[in-house]
């Protein structure tokens, strides 16, 4: 018998964050394998989600396992016993001879119960520690390997036997029926990582980004590594953590959906470029509509043979999504901005509430009156919304109002005030970075906010001194709920540094607005609430 050995499969130097969960899932399968109940984890996630890295890390800090690891390709899954042959290849000590024997057998003319049969001798031979299998991208596998393993796993119910494979969702049959009547099988989907996760990764790779850049890519990439990491790459700081409106995909991935789309006849190239200014998923009736199709079927078919779009299942009527969501975005900004603008003019037809307000705000980018006309409109929408105490929505439409307006006093305003919002909502990052978009100003607005975000940031002392410029401005230019807001906070202030008779000070300067607020209303917005 072949003495246990450990196997080195991660490289050391590859970042690797999270997934705690899920290693701990694949030690509790590996100590069940080694009591001798073979097991099956079937890891499935798309592509970039990091499937792999987390199998090699986890053989890395395993305790001596026998690997034995085979990657599958799409190129070859017509051939057979490809992927067979290499697992056979990786076989070591005293099996070895058997293993190459076996190899020499696969030929279009080998007999599946005679490799199965030798297949199990070699594994059962390698008793002296648990082995482990690898099946890398196993839904690449070919078909004389694929049914040879499956049929070889049910022969090794009570061996010291893992399994690992890693597959895109949309299993074939074939395995969807082992894992769901096999008691050892077990699926594991891997999601995203989080937006921390996503911070910590671009600080290993030598990247460090701000909270709030990586909760930006967090959302943009759906917590996907490949994505993510390819993002922070390419684009600075300053745009991932103030820029505003969608990402741009990875170069890599614009590149690839470039040339399957360029692939594509023009009907099918119309539907998606449809479904990417609607917004993925879109009903198929609109799509059609806006990419002036009067049978979208032949044109969806196409698109989804080139792995662009996909019929939604289950849903009440027709809907298409993007195969994955990060080519919507590629399809997007490979549209000139003439041809965008054109598309979101159309699409408002086809649209109400958000929907319809987000194609206007595109479609005016192209035309500075028309920009400035709804730009009027979003501000004034958010100043009624945060009058009615819904100052997220308020954020977002004044967000939207600055992007719309052009450098200078209204655009610095717009921007203090979306800031406004976003501390109002709680978000405190975001709010922070809309301020940093500010030009410098002198105003009570300015004072307050930036006391307000000084002292959340942890400098107290710098926030008094903007608190009480800010209330003493505002009381200049007879401004009472911007004085009571400054005063309020002020004794806030003073309140967490210990400072009793200094908030209660405070805390007379505060003259309720009319229809009351005043000093809840400061607290309000400095926490957040």
């Amino acid at each position: 018998m072949m003495t246990a050995r450990r196997c080195q499969v991660a490289d050391p130097r590859e970042p690797f964050v999270g997934r705690g969960v899920e290693l701990e899932l694949l030690g509790a399968e590996l100590d069940l394998a080694r009591a001798g109940n073979s097991r099956l984890v079937w890891i499935e996630a798309p592509a970039g989600m990091g499937k792999t890295t987390l199998v090699r890390r986890f053989l890395n800090d395993a305790e001596t396992p026998v690997v034995l690891w085979a990657a599958a390709e799409e190129t070859q899954v017509t051939q057979d016993w490809r992927v067979l042959d290499r697992l056979l290849a990786g076989v070591p000590g005293e099996m070895r001879s058997p293993a190459e024997r076996l190899r020499a057998r696969l030929s279009p003319d080998a007999r599946p119960a005679v490799v199965r049969t030798e297949l199990v001798e070699v594994l059962r031979g390698l008793e002296g520690a648990p082995t482990v299998v690898v099946l890398d991208d196993a839904a690449c596998i070919d078909r004389a390997s694929a049914e040879t393993l499956r049929i070889a796993f049910r022969q090794l119910e009570s061996d010291p036997l893992l399994v690992v494979a890693t597959a895109r969702p949309g299993a074939d049959s074939d395995w969807e029926h082992l894992i769901a009547t096999d008691d050892r099988a077990r699926r594991v989907p891997l999601s995203g990582l989080s937006a921390e996760d996503v911070r910590r990764l671009a600080a290993a790779k030598g990247k460090p980004i701000e909270p709030l850049a990586a909760r930006r890519v967090q959302r943009h990439t759906a917590g996907n590594p490949l994505y993510a990491c390819a993002l922070i790459e390419e684009l600075d700081q300053a745009i991932l953590a103030r820029g505003r409106g969608p990402l741009p995909a990875p170069r890599s991935l614009t590149l690839a959906v470039g040339r399957r789309l360029s692939a594509c006849s023009p009907p099918a190239q119309a539907l998606v470029q449809a479904v990417a200014v609607l917004g993925s998923p879109a009903s198929l009736d609109s799509a059609r509509l806006l990419a002036g199709l009067e049978d979208p079927w032949p044109a969806l078919e196409e698109a989804a043979t080139k792995g662009l779009l996909v019929e939604v299942a289950g849903s009440s009527y027709a809907e298409v999504a993007f195969v994955r969501p990060l080519a919507a975005v590629a399809v997007y900004h490979q549209l000139s901005r003439g041809c965008r603008s054109h598309l979101h003019a159309q699409a408002m037809a086809l649209s109400a509430g958000e929907a319809r307000l987000r194609h206007q705000v595109e479609a005016a980018r192209s035309v500075h009156s028309q920009a400035e006309a709804v730009a009027g409109q979003l501000e004034a929408q958010a100043d009624q919304e945060m009058a009615n105490g819904a100052p997220r929505p308020a954020a977002l439409h004044m967000d939207q109002a600055a992007s719309l307006t052009s450098a200078g006093w209204l655009r610095s305003r717009r921007l203090l005030r979306a800031a406004e919002a976003l501390l109002a909502s709680g978000d405190v990052a975001a709010a922070a970075a809309r301020w940093q978009e500010v030009e410098p100003g002198s105003g009570p607005r300015e004072s307050l906010l930036a006391g307000q975000l000084t002292f959340l940031g942890g400098r107290a002392s710098a926030a008094e001194q903007c608190l009480e410029t800010a209330w003493g401005q505002s009381r200049q230019i007879g401004e009472p709920a911007l004085a009571a807001r400054a005063a309020s906070t002020r004794a806030i202030v003073a309140v967490t540094r210990g400072h009793a008779d200094v908030a209660a000070y405070w805390a007379t300067k505060v003259e309720p607005a009319p229809g009351g607020g005043g000093a809840q209303y400061g607290l309000a917005a400095c926490l957040g609430w």
